[in-house]
């Protein structure tokens, strides 16, 4: 399964949870990946550095542009009016 941790800033030294949370997911086979808004001003040293994180004001128009056309294509009635 592929989860999407989104997040407020990544890695926060004060949430280890998420931490711990993501390496569980990750030794039972998911494919997990970090949406932040921001890089964390204290970062985890635990945090994994082979993790997908993408920090919102690092990426251009075409990334977000393209990330969204995926999210319309795999759940086109979700974004549909009614």
């Amino acid at each position: 399964m592929r989860l999407l941790f989104v997040l407020d800033q990544w890695p926060e030294l004060s949430e280890t949870f998420i931490v711990n949370e993501l390496q569980a997911l990750r030794r039972l086979g998911h494919s997990v990946r970090i949406q932040a808004r921001q890089v964390a001003a204290n970062p985890s040293p635990e945090a994994p550095s082979d993790v997908e994180a993408y920090v919102m004001g690092d990426e251009g128009r075409l990334r977000r542009l393209r990330d969204l056309c995926w999210l319309v294509s795999r759940r086109p009635r979700r974004g549909a009016p009614h």
